[in-house]
């Protein structure tokens, strides 16, 4: 038997026709719709009135603008077995007639109020949609919402020409819409298998229970990954809100039994995999973690996220060089942007300013002699001072430690603390590191720094020359050899080195001395002596 008014539509595909024989139970003049706002005259009983003219828009409802959501209830009277829902909507700005439509949902109640969150359709929002088209939409209820809160250009907005809705009577099925058989509430309308008044009970008798996350005949299917870890329908395996959890999606039948496609993961697989993950961008589906780890320079499990400054590398776990100006170094190879390195620091072919100077250098690009340390310390490579506060014998630092200066002319040793004779020869100055004069030393001084006088007895240079014969036995003049009072009896001259010739018995008695001087030698001085005195 047949209620409402009795549609057959014969749609050629191929050599088969496909009979679409439910029942319409839209009836123009009796069914009434209301819609959550009203512009350009576009009031909601438009959508059934029976005129499915798309063009112009006056013939369709049409919500306000300035709105957050949209939506438009059709009241069929009484609650029905529903199969599914066609509308007509406007066209009359192709190729961007339904582009407000995407994401639209159709939604199912027995109660006007509030918008239900039941969702028997929901449009997935990423294709073009045809200006009229048919959904399934199974379900008992008494009213049919059209429902969207999305923006696609211009605002929120539903302007629908004509609503269709096909079905039963409720506890009815099939395209001839028998009566259910032994159902305790409803049936589902295409094969009249029992929807249990309790969703734990087990169809068709609903004396049976399906364990949670079961469904179907011999309830023998698993449900899917439904939102909120909710139970799915017991007989369809839809979930009950139409929305699936993290990395699952679904298509029309609402399963949710679809993993996300490689790349994608989260809420409705929306969120793309980090181009950083190790082995490609394919990610865990429910939460974008980045299963082999992230490629150099990135951290955090979805691997979305740069080393912070100072770190690059493998799980940011380097440290940076020495970039100049202090800059950060980039985050996946340590290299520093501008080539140049702070002072004290040198980069090879990867540029990470990474190597101290290299024994001896300091400074910018290494490029500066270490000064002399002490001990042959090793210079800060940054700077170029000395560990210790001494220099090198020879060599002074001023304020900046380096012992880069030579001691001045006239002085020597550690910290050029030792100040040099003054007896070198040619005047020239003495060693500096360790105060020897490099050419000898002036006449009448002697050992390797000039500061010792010439011996009793010698004068001259290197004090090579021997004294005359000063009287008393006084010594002669270290530089010249003069003696300072007279000279001995028998010499004469400012040296004392040149003899008188008197013939005297002192001296004959010397001359004879030279050949038996160990018999007469004391004879002779005493002589000497007497002359001296007459």
């Amino acid at each position: 038997m047949k209620f409402g008014i009795f549609c057959v539509f014969f749609i050629q595909i191929g050599n088969f026709i496909y009979v679409q024989s439910y029942d319409q139970l839209v009836t123009p003049g009796v069914t009434e719709a209301v819609s959550s706002s009203v512009g350009w005259g576009g009031y909601p009983n438009k959508t059934v009135d029976g005129d499915k003219t798309q063009n112009p828009y006056t013939y369709c409802m049409h919500t306000a603008g300035g709105k957050t959501e949209a939506w438009l209830r059709v009241d069929l009277g009484g609650i029905y077995n529903l199969r599914s829902v066609k509308i007509w909507y406007k066209n009359d700005r192709p190729p961007e007639n339904t582009k407000r439509l995407q994401g639209f949902s159709i939604r199912l109640s027995n109660t006007p109020t509030p918008v239900p969150s039941d969702t028997c359709y929901q449009d997935p929002g990423d294709q073009t949609l045809p200006a009229v088209l048919e959904r399934d939409c199974r379900g008992a209820a008494q009213y049919v919402w059209f429902y969207t809160n999305r923006d696609n250009g211009g605002g929120v907005f539903l302007e629908i020409c004509e609503v269709e809705v096909y079905g039963c009577p409720e506890k009815h099925y099939g395209e001839e819409c028998g009566i259910c058989n032994d159902c305790e509430k409803h049936c589902d309308v295409i094969n009249g298998q029992c929807r249990c008044f309790k969703a734990e009970h087990h169809p068709p008798t609903c004396n049976r229970e399906c364990k949670h996350g079961f469904y179907g005949t011999n309830c023998s299917l698993v449900c899917g990954h439904c939102a909120g870890n909710a139970t799915c329908d017991h007989v369809t395996g839809s979930c009950p809100s139409g929305h699936c959890a993290p990395g699952w999606k679904h298509t029309s039948d609402r399963k949710c039994d679809q993993e996300c496609d490689d790349g994608w993961y989260g809420l409705y697989c929306n969120e793309s995999c980090s181009d950083h993950c190790l082995g490609g961008p394919s990610c865990r589906k429910t939460d974008g973690v980045c299963l082999g780890g992230c490629s150099d320079g990135w951290t955090n499990p979805q691997c979305n996220i740069a080393c912070k400054e100072g770190f690059y590398g493998p799980n940011c776990s380097h440290i940076c060089g020495h970039c100049a100006g202090n800059a950060t170094c980039d985050h996946v190879t340590g290299s520093c942007p501008s080539m140049e390195c702070e002072p004290g620091w040198k980069h090879t072919s990867d540029r990470k300013c990474d190597q101290e100077c290299q024994e001896g250098f300091y400074g910018r690009d290494c490029g500066f002699h270490c000064g002399n340390c002490a001990g042959k310390g090793r210079c800060d490579h940054v700077n170029g001072s000395c560990p210790s506060p001494y220099c090198e014998p020879g060599w002074k630092h001023t304020d900046d430690w380096r012992c880069d200066q030579e001691c001045d002319d006239g002085t020597f040793g550690y910290n050029c603390m030792v100040t040099c004779r003054g007896h070198c020869a040619d005047g020239l100055p003495c060693r500096k590191r360790d105060g020897v004069c490099p050419g000898g030393c002036m006449n009448g001084w002697t050992n390797s720094h000039c500061s010792g006088k010439c011996s009793h007895g010698s004068y001259g240079k290197a004090c090579m020359e021997r004294c005359g014969y000063c009287a008393d036995n006084e010594p002669c003049n270290h530089i010249n050899g003069t003696c300072p009072g007279s000279c001995e009896p028998g010499y004469q001259g400012k040296k004392c080195d040149i003899e008188k010739d008197t013939g005297t018995s002192g001296s004959l008695c010397h001359s004879m001395c030279t050949i038996v001087q160990n018999v007469c030698y004391a004879v002779c001085e005493k002589l000497s002596q007497l002359e001296r005195k007459s």
